[in-house]
């Protein structure tokens, strides 16, 4: 068995709903958000699960954008390479994760 695993009752959290509109009409479980903390970073930063994908990734742009706000903030580095992030920490909850390497996205279009 997968030392990642953890049964349902011994790790539990509280997660938001986002809603949005698709094709003219509302849907309100749109993505699936978690809220995590970063050290050195004073504000609760929300991360998309996304049950159906089968990778992991982070986006580029929003990683500078918290290093901006958070220049203390080490998750990100210019250095580090291109297409990935390694060992990216945060706490969910009480529960401390590090993730060895996330795929890194650069976005195409801006919001």
């Amino acid at each position: 068995m997968s030392q990642h695993l953890v049964k349902p009752e011994e790790f539990q959290f509280a997660f938001t709903w986002l809603g949005d509109s698709i094709q003219g009409k509302w849907e309100p479980h749109v993505a699936l958000l978690i809220p995590i903390t970063i050290k050195e970073c004073s504000d609760k930063l929300y991360m998309q699960f996304d049950t159906g994908a089968k990778h992991s990734l982070l986006y580029a742009n929003k990683l500078k954008a918290i290093k901006h706000k958070y220049p203390a903030v080490s998750i990100f580095n210019e250095r580090e390479a291109k297409d990935k992030v390694e060992n990216f920490a945060f706490t969910l909850d009480t529960t401390n994760i590090c993730k060895r390497d996330f795929s890194k996205r650069v976005e195409k279009f801006q919001k």
